[in-house]
């Protein structure tokens, strides 16, 4: 049967639609395992769509198991980011998933959520696009509460009061910019001696997008250097690109793309060397749920 069953309420504000486990969190030395979930709230689906057509709101909660991730259950406060704006259905709007959880500086546990770009027309918030940093102190705590980034500290609860303060990195170009990208892995590098965080993402080069999967290097997980390509690939987003252009998995669309190191000495697999396989996940065409999932190693320089 499934690991979560799901629990579905039409009330938007509770978070508890489609759910999907984003990211488990091994607790060494018990059978507890800490997750954060991502939640899509799809009003056509829940009949509260009041026109023709509706699009999806996004939320991340967590959930709790005490069997080694044979099922899990949400602890009473299980809401860890909810968008600073009440569902209008123009566009898709919210926290839409995360990355990994790894333990880092002060020996906290951190990820990253990416905010959608969105400026309500019910209360006027806005909210940036890009990679949004969280904290807490302790995930043995299945009513572990998380805190975002704001600017100064994590001071900010997403509890549907607050945004996000999404980080900048380098450019190419000598500026900073947004780092305008859904991290999918943070790890630390043992072979760089920084973290590193892995990510879909597109670089103006030429007058030219070029989509490909991307990492960037951090000593404090907030400020990040210049993106350095791993490969060229083709999202479902992505622009043309240019005829002859090496493509991973051949051309074909991928999704989650992620770094796992097998040598890893972290449970949870938190560290990366010189060399790891990059996993991801093909799609054959847009509209076909069916995906398989591939790997290439990768070997960093």
């Amino acid at each position: 049967g499934p690991v979560l069953v799901p629990t579905p309420s039409k009330d938007s504000t509770k978070h508890l639609a489609a759910e999907w486990l984003n990211a488990p969190y091994y607790i060494a030395g018990t059978q507890n395992v800490y997750a954060l979930v991502h939640d899509e709230y799809d009003p056509d689906f829940f009949g509260t769509c009041g026109r023709g057509s509706c699009d999806v709101y996004f939320g991340v909660t967590s959930a709790f198991s005490t069997n080694n991730g044979k099922t899990y259950t949400h602890p009473q406060n299980y809401i860890v980011a909810a968008p600073p704006y009440p569902i209008d259905d123009i566009l898709p709007s919210g926290f839409d998933g995360t990355s990994n959880i790894i333990k880092g500086p002060g020996n906290k546990y951190y990820t990253f959520i990416k905010p959608l770009k969105h400026t309500s027309p019910i209360n006027g918030v806005t909210q940036q696009v890009g990679a949004c940093l969280m904290r807490t102190d302790d995930i043995s705590n299945p009513n572990a509460v998380w805190y975002a980034w704001d600017g100064s500290g994590f001071n900010a609860r997403l509890d549907g009061s607050k945004t996000c303060k999404v980080l900048t990195a380098d450019t190419l170009y000598g500026d900073t910019a947004p780092l305008d990208a859904g991290v999918q892995t943070v790890l630390w590098s043992t072979y760089y001696n920084k973290y590193l965080a892995l990510a879909d993402y597109g670089e103006w080069v030429d007058g030219k997008l070029l989509n490909g999967v991307y990492f960037w290097l951090s000593d404090d997980l907030i400020h990040w250097d210049k993106p350095t390509r791993i490969t060229y690939a083709k999202f479902f987003y992505s622009a043309p690109l240019p005829a002859g252009t090496p493509l991973l998995s051949g051309g074909k669309y991928i999704l989650y793309p992620s770094l796992i190191d097998h040598d890893s000495p972290s449970a949870n697999f938190e560290t990366v060397g010189k060399t790891a396989y990059l996993y991801y996940a093909i799609q054959d065409q847009v509209g076909i749920l069916t995906k398989r999932l591939a790997r290439v190693k990768v070997e960093f320089k």
